[in-house]
């Protein structure tokens, strides 16, 4: 089935449109629910305000994403690599970051439960020079 330049309103019920492709087309306010969607490709896409609820994102890749003013929440990230990304501003309250390993950063205004790490770091050295001291 072939839709060209025309304005239609689709009701799509039980189908299988695997394999289709959407080029310049605007999907505004279309609603997906119940939806296999798996190894469906995204390429210069606008999803700006849109919701995404109780969605599997497992083993996706997400490249050169602006998630600025995105909130996050209840969300398991168990496992998730971020690389040369861009954090400053970034708010984590009530979230599990045991195990998190830091690598390579800038760690410049970042603050720990009201603490600078900058001033963290420097104790953290005074102490263990004192102590190597003693």
């Amino acid at each position: 089935m072939n839709l060209n330049q025309t304005r239609d309103v689709l009701n799509v019920n039980d189908a299988d449109l695997s394999q289709s492709h959407f080029v310049n087309a605007n999907l505004s306010q279309t609603q997906f629910s119940q939806i296999t969607m798996t190894g469906t490709v995204f390429n210069d896409t606008n999803l700006g305000a849109s919701s995404f609820n109780d969605v599997n994102l497992s083993s996706a890749r997400l490249n050169k994403i602006n998630f600025a003013g995105t909130a996050a929440n209840d969300c398991d990230m168990t496992g998730i690599a971020i690389n040369d990304v861009n954090l400053s501003g970034a708010k984590i309250e009530n979230s599990n970051l045991s195990g998190i390993e830091i690598t390579d950063c800038s760690l410049s205004g970042l603050i720990i439960d009201g603490a600078p790490v900058k001033d963290l770091f420097e104790a953290y050295h005074e102490l263990r020079a004192s102590q190597s001291t003693s």
